[in-house]
């Protein structure tokens, strides 16, 4: 099959930094003005990608109360040195976006337990937020994978549910057969969010 395409086709999906669509101006205001089920309607308007926008309605649909908010690269990659310490920081820079689930009493009272005081503090200002890099993360590909993430979180994140029975099955099959290099092998958060929103992970 001729694939030479393949560039053009998925251009779309990449995220901005690496040669993706970027969000329209008026899908990036709404980001900025905190309203999230705005900027997917508008998506839904724009994208230039029919699955993108069929994507974001979908999911414009199933948000729980998520807040969204366009940070700086200081802020994002002070946020992932607190809430992930140890982790070795990506030498392309701070993440483009992450979505940061509303904290339990007993996550927060675990986290001060373990002197992770920071931690408890961030979890608690932007708990239930999609957070977004003003620098690298204002493109399609971002904002529905932090989405599909704030949508698929309370389900993925309980190991008795039958949906997430299934993906976990699902992901223990395919996953030994991924490359290096996809974040979808990471956890079942990441496999299910770059299954929606990563042509080359599909």
């Amino acid at each position: 099959e001729d694939m030479s395409d393949i560039d053009r086709w998925t251009a779309d999906w990449r995220p901005a930094g690496a040669g993706g669509a970027p969000l329209h101006p008026r899908v990036t205001q709404y980001l900025r003005n905190g309203d999230l089920l705005g900027a997917l309607r508008n998506l839904r308007l724009t994208a230039a990608d029919k699955y993108a926008a069929r994507l974001a309605d979908k999911m414009s649909g199933m948000l729980p109360n998520v807040r969204v908010g366009v940070v700086s690269e200081a802020t994002m990659a002070r946020i992932e040195a607190v809430m992930r310490p140890g982790q070795t920081p990506d030498p392309q820079g701070a993440p483009r976006g992450v979505y940061i689930p509303t904290p339990t009493p007993e996550a927060l009272a675990d986290l001060r337990r373990q002197g992770r005081d920071e931690a408890a503090d961030l979890a608690t200002q932007y708990g239930g937020s999609i957070l977004l890099n003003e620098t690298s993360g204002l493109d399609v590909t971002t904002l529905l994978h932090e989405v599909s993430h704030a949508v698929l979180d309370r389900v993925t994140r309980n190991p008795s549910h039958p949906l997430t029975r299934k993906l976990t099955t699902l992901m223990s099959k395919i996953t030994p057969q991924v490359p290096p290099g996809f974040n979808g092998a990471e956890n079942l958060q990441e496999f299910v969010a770059e299954g929606l929103t990563n042509p080359e992970f599909r």
